[in-house]
């Protein structure tokens, strides 16, 4: 860390702060005081209705999806100031290490994150007691905590796989593919395995589906409802009963470990950054050059083609089609139509391994 460049981003981004505050108070608080409490209804018998406030109406959905949405974009921001020729000559000949430089700059976003999503917590929060909002509010706080944690796994995520570009347009693809990654490799997992109870493998690998795992439990936790709701309700046994489940210990678990593993990763590939890469391909070999096969061999794995056998126009459609789409993505990243022997023996290797793994867990 480097005090003076936190003093300093601090002093030149305190009005961009004060607009996301302002967007964010847009998203949740503003939403809340506009909330009605008790419209929903019930008929118990044919004279008598009880009304109540369903957990949806805590907005604490729109609260998740702010944060998320900014963890996974900031981190292309810090990226991009150094994806400029002309800004990376000036930032990187400043007397200050690489290692500091990531640091400090990272550790400042992230914390002006958290504070004004804070801040519009609070307000929220504020709003919901003058509505009357009929919830535990200690809750509000274990959700805030557990958001702090989810959010940091989904910032060092967009970091690492930022961090392994050298222009914007990769910045954002490969960004974009760490959401998506985790939710084809959950799906692919799940109709391998034959899993049925799959919120346990999707919350494990995506802070996406942890992030609205967690939301879902601490809404449906703090609500209030009125006896008599809960009386009648006793006829539907576990319809409103909340049980903190496997899948919401996995959701902190794997966001511990991703938030310090895929941070660690992403503050070592910063600090090999040079600044002739600036702008120039992402040429890493454990960039999109390896993201691309697994990516391949996922799509293929989901698709089960094994399966299909008895189909073969089905499986010489799937695998022509997924061929193309392989190899448009490398041209894309390659900005040329090139064909290289590494391109053709990983294509090959993902193909059949994906094939041969659906296969095996086939007749197993």
């Amino acid at each position: 860390m480097n005090k003076t460049l936190f003093k300093f981003l601090l002093k030149r981004t305190y009005p961009i702060i004060i607009i996301g505050f302002a967007i964010l108070f847009v998203f949740f608080p503003l939403p809340v005081i506009f909330t009605q409490v008790n419209t929903h209804s019930i008929a118990i018998d044919s004279y008598a209705r009880i009304f109540y406030t369903p957990p949806t109406e805590t907005k604490l959905y729109l609260a998740t999806i702010a944060i998320m949405i900014l963890s996974y974009i900031l981190p292309i921001f810090i990226r991009n100031t150094i994806l400029s020729k002309s800004k990376c000559d000036q930032i990187l000949s400043l007397p200050i290490k690489k290692s500091k430089l990531f640091l400090t700059t990272s550790v400042f976003t992230y914390l002006s994150l958290i504070a004004t999503w804070t801040l519009m917590m609070l307000f929220g929060i504020l709003f919901a007691s003058f509505r009357s909002f009929p919830v535990h509010y200690e809750y509000y706080f274990l959700y805030t905590i557990s958001m702090y944690l989810i959010s940091a796994a989904a910032f060092a995520t967009s970091s690492l796989f930022a961090s392994l570009a050298n222009n914007k347009l990769d910045c954002w693809i490969l960004v974009i593919i760490s959401t998506t990654f985790p939710i084809l490799l959950a799906t692919g997992i799940q109709s391998a395995t034959r899993y049925s109870p799959s919120e346990e493998i999707f919350v494990s690998l995506s802070p996406i589906f942890a992030s609205n795992n967690l939301t879902e439990f601490f809404q449906n936790k703090m609500i209030i409802y009125p006896q008599g709701y809960i009386d009648y309700m006793e006829q539907y046994p576990g319809s409103i009963d909340v049980i903190f489940s496997l899948g919401n210990t996995l959701s902190y678990i794997s966001a511990v470990v991703f938030a310090i593993g895929f941070f660690i990763l992403s503050y070592f590939q910063n600090i090999k950054f040079k600044a002739e890469d600036a702008g120039e391909l992402s040429n890493y070999p454990y960039s999109y050059k390896l993201i691309i096969p697994l990516l391949y061999a996922i799509i293929l794995f989901d698709s089960n083609i094994p399966a299909m056998f008895g189909d073969m126009l089905t499986v010489v459609f799937v695998i022509s089609y997924s061929s193309i789409c392989y190899f448009v993505t490398f041209f894309i990243f390659n900005r040329k139509i090139r064909i290289d022997k590494w391109m053709v023996i990983f294509f090959f290797v993902s193909l059949l391994g994906s094939v041969g793994l659906s296969k095996l867990l086939l007749i197993s």
